[in-house]
């Protein structure tokens, strides 16, 4: 099973696609320059012909869905929904900040990721 996941909770752009549990590619694209809006689309194609895949070949997407820039929220999930939409895939929601210590997982300590907002605040959660 094929899962392409989209994160534009902050000024990047992240994609990836995992194959069960492996990682097949990953890109992270700076969208402090350019919107997400802008570069999502294009970038979920060039990831895509990277490795030969065609859309169809996804069986799933996960996205992000937040905390994180209200407007890049907006358009990852938008985008992902419509793609699933159209290819009648399914779809995952994921918290950011839950994605973000997912790797640190059975580590006996507490975590507490943050995300900077966009008006001089924090995002934070405490993982035990």
């Amino acid at each position: 099973m094929k899962i392409l996941g989209i994160d534009t909770s902050t000024k990047f752009c992240n994609l990836g696609l995992i194959e069960d549990e492996g990682i097949i590619i990953e890109h992270a694209l700076n969208g402090s320059k350019k919107k997400h809006s802008s570069i999502l689309l294009p970038a979920i194609r060039d990831l895509l012909e990277t490795i030969d895949l065609k859309i169809e070949e996804i069986n799933g997407i996960a996205i992000s869905i937040g905390p994180g820039s209200f407007t890049g929220l907006r358009i990852g999930l938008c985008v992902a929904k419509g793609l699933c939409y159209a290819r009648s895939l399914s779809l995952l929601g994921i918290p950011t900040l839950d994605a973000m210590v997912f790797p640190l997982k059975g580590i006996p300590y507490l975590i507490c990721p943050i995300l900077e907002s966009n008006k001089d605040e924090i995002y934070d959660v405490l993982f035990l």
